[in-house]
């Protein structure tokens, strides 16, 4: 599992890239890196959705292998957009608690990747492009990040499902994870207090 590995320059980054978030309104994200003593580092920061491109290069960790990535989602700045608080006239506590909301109303946790994120991990580790996480983290949560990995029963039918799924969905529709998906990944939190 990753867990264990996460150094204190990676705690650091993911700290930063959720403190940017929490400033711009925007995502953050980077790539994570392992070297041959199996030891990670972060690589390649990008902001907004450029993140979308550059997370799916992993040759950036050469001559290392990509682990996969770490990204944030921009909660709160999503949620005020919903509520139409262009002038903060919500107390942060009721954004946190609207945000929740919606989050168990759609079974899942604010640091839940999306399905999207799920599918591309999955794909990226059955081509060997990556070892297959996905970290995630929130601005309305900035103390913790949630590594999804992918587990060691994936099978080649479940490779074929995922390289389906980009073909036959809308690049632009991420939404909450498909049953099928998930439990094909351990999920580890990372305390970042």
């Amino acid at each position: 599992m990753i867990k264990d590995k996460i150094t204190s320059e990676i705690k650091d980054k993911f700290r930063d890239a959720i403190s940017r978030t929490i400033k711009t309104g925007r995502e953050h994200a980077f790539i994570i890196c392992r070297n041959d003593k199996e030891e990670l580092f972060p690589r390649t920061t990008c902001e907004g959705r450029e993140c979308i491109v550059t997370m799916e290069r992993p040759e950036s960790c050469l001559p290392s292998r990509a682990q996969g990535n770490f990204h944030t989602h921009a909660d709160v700045t999503v949620a005020r957009r919903i509520l139409g608080d262009t002038e903060e006239k919500f107390p942060r506590k009721m954004i946190l608690d609207f945000i929740k909301e919606v989050s168990d109303s759609e079974g899942i946790d604010i640091t839940t990747p999306s399905n999207r994120d799920l599918v591309n991990t999955l794909v990226n580790k059955c081509m060997r492009m990556t070892e297959g996480t996905v970290c995630v983290a929130s601005d309305a949560v900035p103390d913790r990040v949630d590594c999804y990995t992918t587990s060691s029963r994936i099978t080649k039918d479940d490779c074929n499902r995922a390289k389906l799924s980009i073909l036959t969905t809308n690049v632009e529709e991420s939404g909450t994870p498909k049953p099928w998906i998930k439990p094909l990944f351990d999920i580890e939190t990372v305390d970042l207090k």
